[in-house]
Order: structure tokens, then sequence, then C-alpha cells
């Protein structure tokens, strides 16, 4: 099995071992908490602000709000986790100034982890700070003074997302050791991918510069294929130019030896020796003479 095939068997066994891990909470937190989080986006920005001014006014809104800064880590006053971004910027919240958010609550809702509570002794303290908050009995949808503050407050309430979100992360508290190993397993798999990866782009490099070589030597080649060409062109024309003026070197000697023998006026056996000393050595035309003679 290969690296990275060993990598992504472990990440998919761990990831099975963490969903029976969720599978098994029987309160099924991790799903009425997401249910909970879309009611409360029917919402408008009015009624989280109906809130907000009546958050000083109640000992129960200020219990709720410090469960929910609590929840999300919210480090600032409680009241700002439900202002917008201008309200919140008159505040000193340098991130107001940069993000754009009706109330701030919903608008680091997406941050909320299930595992976040776990890094240190303190944050899992804190968690279980909550639970006074979240047993508190006058928290509950039949306290009628939480809908007259702000529907949102019901609604808080009676779909319990803070409630919810307590038994999420309390159950997280299980599941986080999963979570870690998973992180691991992810970071080495991230490492090995990296390393395929660099792999890849030095192959594809490989790739594109053979290309390359054998590109230019497929020029050359046809270069050389043109060339040979030409050159066999050139050999063969040259071959008949040596042909015709062979032709025509012979066709002058014979006609000087006919003009020889006229002369002498003899045939070619009484002929001297001298006459012919420049034909000794062409066999051809020496044949020539013989068949004259």
């Amino acid at each position: 099995m290969s690296e990275v095939a060993k990598v992504k068997a472990q990440r998919s066994d761990m990831e099975m071992k963490m969903e029976a891990l969720w599978q098994s909470d029987e309160r099924n937190s991790r799903w009425v908490f997401k249910q909970a989080v879309n009611k409360l986006h029917e919402y408008d920005t009015s009624d989280w602000y109906k809130l907000k001014l009546n958050s000083t006014k109640d000992p129960y809104i200020k219990s709720l709000l410090y469960g929910i800064c609590m929840l999300m880590h919210h480090q600032a006053d409680n009241e700002s986790v439900l202002g917008t971004n201008e309200d919140n910027a008159q505040y000193g919240d340098k991130e107001a100034l940069v993000h754009v958010y009706d109330c701030k609550f919903m608008y680091i809702m997406p941050l909320f982890c299930p595992y976040s509570f776990t890094d240190t002794p303190e944050k899992s303290d804190a968690l279980r700070s909550v639970a006074h908050t979240v047993h508190n009995p006058r928290l509950r949808e039949n306290n009628p003074k939480l809908n007259k503050y702000s529907p949102v407050a019901n609604t808080l309430v009676s779909v319990s997302w803070l409630r919810h979100a307590w038994h999420y992360c309390m159950h997280g508290l299980k599941v986080t050791p999963l979570k870690l190993e998973l992180d691991d397993i992810l970071q080495d798999e991230a490492i090995v991918n990296f390393e395929m990866e660099g792999h890849r782009r030095e192959m594809e490099e490989r790739r594109v510069e053979a290309k390359n070589r054998f590109d230019k030597w497929q020029v050359c080649e046809d270069k050389q294929n043109e060339l040979d060409k030409e050159v066999e062109r050139l050999q063969s024309l040259l071959d008949r130019r040596i042909m015709r003026l062979v032709e025509e070197v012979n066709i002058s000697k014979l006609e000087k030896i006919k003009d020889t023998i006229f002369m002498k006026g003899e045939r070619s056996d009484q002929l001297y020796e001298e006459d012919f000393f420049w034909l000794r050595d062409d066999e051809s035309v020496a044949s020539t003479i013989h068949n004259i003679a």
C-alpha cells in the first residue's frame, strides 16, 4: 500500500470512529443544535436589538448572555454580542471596523466549535461553569418575561439553543481525543500530498524537458533528412553531368582517332604507337579503336 493510500485509510477509519461516537449521543445534540441555529436565522435586526436593549434589565437575560458568550468564546462585554458592527465600533471593537454585521452573535455563529474547550483546563472549567445557566428553571419557555423582552429571547430558550450548544460541547469533550488524532492524520496527509505534489511537479518538469529535447531532435532529424535528400539529388545530378562529360570526351577522342587514321591513309594496325599515346589508359576508347581497326 502506498503512503498516500495508507494515510487516506487512516483518515477514513478515524472519521468513521468519530461519526460512530456522535451517533451514540442519546441527545442527538449535533442535529438539534443545527436546527436551533436555523430557527434563529428567522429573526431580523430589530428583534436582536430589542433583546440588547433589555439585556441589563433582567438577571435571567444577563445569565443567558453570559452562557452565550462563554460558549462562543466572546471575551468582550456580554451586551456587545448582540450589537451591530457600528455599535461595537463605537465601543472600541477594532474588528467591527472591518466586518459588517447586524448581530455579532449570528455573525460569529459559524465559528462555533464543539471541540474548542479541551485546549486548556481553564476552557473546560469555563464550559462547566455554564451548567447553572443551562439548567436554570427560569430559562424555559414558560417564563412570560422572556417573550416580553424580545421574541428572540423566547426562541433562544424554547428551541434550547443554549442547552443544545452546551450538550453539543459536552459530548464534544468525548469526541475530542479522536478529533486530535484525526488532526494529526490530516496533517500527515497534507505533508504526503505536498510531497507527492512536489514529485508530480518534478516529473512534469522532466516530461516537459524531455519533450523539448525530443522536439529539438526531431527538428534536427528533419533537417538532416532534408540535407540527405539534397545531397542525393546533387550526387545524382553530378553523376549525370560526369556521364555527359565522359560521353563528350569519348566522342571527341573518337573524332581525333578518325582524323588521324584518314590522315595517315593507313589502317589502325599500321599506325604508329606514338600517334595514340594519349589513349593508352582509356580502355573504352582503346576498345573503340580496335573495333574501328
